[in-house]
């Protein structure tokens, strides 16, 4: 979850550590912004696979079976 204090390492070090790692899926939630953003592992760094904003569903096309109500996460 992106905060104030740790967003520039979520979004820079910590990313790149976790694509260093090979970890499949990086997943930035921002409740300031109401905004989900799905990436998956690219060529050694993370590209948007989906985002969702504000009272949008979520459906990732790695998890077909899987939709979150994004309102439900605001509350």
């Amino acid at each position: 979850m992106l905060s104030p204090s740790t967003r520039g390492r979520d979004l820079g070090v910590k990313a790149r550590r976790y694509a260093e790692l090979g970890i499949p899926h990086y997943w930035l939630v921002d409740p300031a912004a109401r905004r989900i953003e799905c990436q998956a592992l690219d060529s050694g760094a993370y590209r948007p696979v989906v985002t969702a904003e504000g009272d949008d569903r979520l459906s990732h096309p790695a998890w077909l079976e899987l939709t979150i109500e994004l309102t439900a996460l605001w509350r």
